[in-house]
């Protein structure tokens, strides 16, 4: 669409003795500043127009019959249409500037994939399932947290929102470069709440770490676990989950996580994932999406997760549970419905100045007996046993005594299912942490 000159709207709208004319040599001039503006759907646009050259005061006439100084306008359906200004001085000068509005059928947010208002860690399990779409390029595209206008693209996701929205970047395409886009916009934790647990088995969620005693300056590896054999994880697409840590111990930008090769894909073929740790709220964000239709099933590892200890050695002494929580899980399957899931703990023993190596001639051992008993001896512990401690691979204390003198032996009755847990042992300045199944 051609841009019309002030010349031109001037030869229909002036007429000096009965002849049409174009001032010109008029000093004022009158412009939008743009030949065409894209706007969103119901969005309040003010068009003012920038004046120079004027003399004296001015009046206005615009196309659509305000004669103020700025016009209104919004569009409530697509379309384009022209509109003008003539502006005229106290001199009688005269000049026009016009702008062609179209106004596209969709806004987006960019970063907000799921049209919720927000940009977060739910947004890639969106756009993973909208991966690999080809669209209407987004006019001026940019990743400003502003509502840009769009052409809707053909295909809709479940409850019709409109694939565009996944186009984070606007280039026209669905692919990992949005990722980028969604973190840019991503300015504070997610926070929509675990779906509880439904009827019948729901699968689990928890982290699992390599060990339960580390020392200050460690750095800690664990696993992001999902399901179990008994209870796996049922036509899941995306995951997006939260892991909340103690500050003072672990340190912001000290917390990682990966997306591992698993049961639910590979990394960079048909997995895509991002985290983005929140210091102040001692929060890291993740999730993780296939970016192909397929549902999958299964059970154990999805991600792999990194913490670096602080060395806080000499400012406290014993020992400290520390956990490490998943929050905020959402799981999808590849229609974008919720699948329900229970939200485990996890935590692990931090020793401070102390040593995981027993005294010569000290002994805590335990065995499991076959009637809901656990059989308990140490020896060679001239403090005692200050702390014992009975923990599942979650990191969740089952049970926890006290005994002080240097040897005995006692039996603890327990009602714990079967399965593998860990003793962990406190005794002056020795910790002691071993295995024990329970059939």
């Amino acid at each position: 669409m051609n841009k019309i000159s002030a010349c031109s709207y001037l030869r229909y709208l002036l007429l000096v003795g009965g002849m049409l004319t174009c001032m010109q040599t008029r000093a004022i001039q009158v412009t939008f500043g743009t030949d065409t503006q894209y706007v969103c759907l119901l969005e309040p646009i003010t068009l003012s127009p920038d004046i120079s050259g004027q003399s004296g005061p001015v009046s206005y006439a615009w196309s659509t019959g305000d004669t103020t100084p700025v016009t209104d306008i919004m569009f409530g359906s697509a379309g384009s249409a022209w509109y003008w200004v003539q502006v005229t001085d106290a001199s009688g000068q005269v000049d026009i500037d016009s702008i062609w509005i179209s106004a596209l059928g969709a806004c987006v947010w960019p970063g907000d994939a799921n049209g919720d208002g927000i940009a977060n860690n739910l947004d890639l399990l969106t756009w993973g399932l909208a991966y690999g779409a080809q669209g209407m390029v987004r006019p001026n595209a940019h990743l400003n947290w502003i509502a840009q206008p769009v052409q809707p693209w053909t295909q809709q996701l479940g409850g019709g929102l409109n694939y565009a929205h996944a186009d984070v970047n606007g280039d026209g395409l669905i692919n990992t470069p949005d990722i980028q886009g969604i973190i840019h916009n991503y300015a504070v934790p997610n926070t929509a709440p675990t779906l509880p647990p439904g009827p019948g088995t729901t699968p689990i969620m928890w982290i699992e770490f390599d060990s339960q005693i580390y020392q200050p300056g460690d750095t800690i590896y664990g696993t992001v676990m999902l399901g179990t054999p008994d209870v796996p994880a049922t036509d899941i697409h995306g995951v997006a989950f939260s892991v909340e840590y103690d500050p003072i111990l672990i340190p912001p930008g000290n917390i990682r996580l990966a997306a591992s090769d698993s049961w639910l894909g590979q990394p960079g073929q048909d997995l895509q994932s991002l985290d983005k740790d929140f210091g102040p709220w001692a929060r890291l964000d993740a999730a993780i999406t296939r970016i192909d239709p397929q549902n999958r099933t299964g059970y154990g590892r999805i991600a792999d997760i990194t913490v670096m200890i602080d060395d806080i050695t000499g400012k406290n002494q014993g020992i400290q549970m520390v956990n490490v929580q998943l929050s905020h899980i959402h799981l999808t399957d590849a229609a974008g419905q919720p699948v329900r899931v229970q939200q485990g703990s996890s935590s692990f023993m931090l020793t401070l100045s102390r040593t995981d190596v027993l005294p010569g001639g000290a002994n805590v051992s335990a065995t499991a007996g076959a009637d809901d008993t656990i059989n308990l001896r140490w020896e060679g512990l001239p403090d005692g046993l200050e702390h014992v401690y009975l923990t599942d691979m979650q990191g969740r204390i089952c049970w926890a005594g006290t005994y002080e003198t240097p040897a005995g032996q006692t039996t603890i009755s327990h009602r714990l299912v079967p399965g593998l847990y860990m003793l962990q042992a406190v005794s002056g300045p020795y910790m002691s942490a071993r295995k024990l199944l329970i059939r």
